[in-house]
């Protein structure tokens, strides 16, 4: 995973996905995490870590976060 552990900011990820023109709503990067996460299911989805007021972040697995 190339960003793993390392957060990425809202504003990053909007520009990757959408482009630095894009105007719509900043909610909709919610929503795509949000499907993401139930795609990923129960495991898969508690890879994607929200760090509230900055962006999201992976990790591998509960376990490799709380030793940190």
């Amino acid at each position: 995973m190339e960003n793993q552990a390392r957060v990425v900011t809202r504003d990053e990820l909007l520009n990757q996905i959408w482009g630095y023109e894009y105007d719509g709503e900043t909610r909709t990067l919610d929503m795509h995490i949000r499907t993401l996460r139930q795609k990923l299911g129960e495991e898969g989805g508690s890879c994607i870590k929200t760090v509230r007021g900055v962006g999201y972040r992976l990790v591998r697995s509960e376990t490799k976060e709380e030793d940190r």
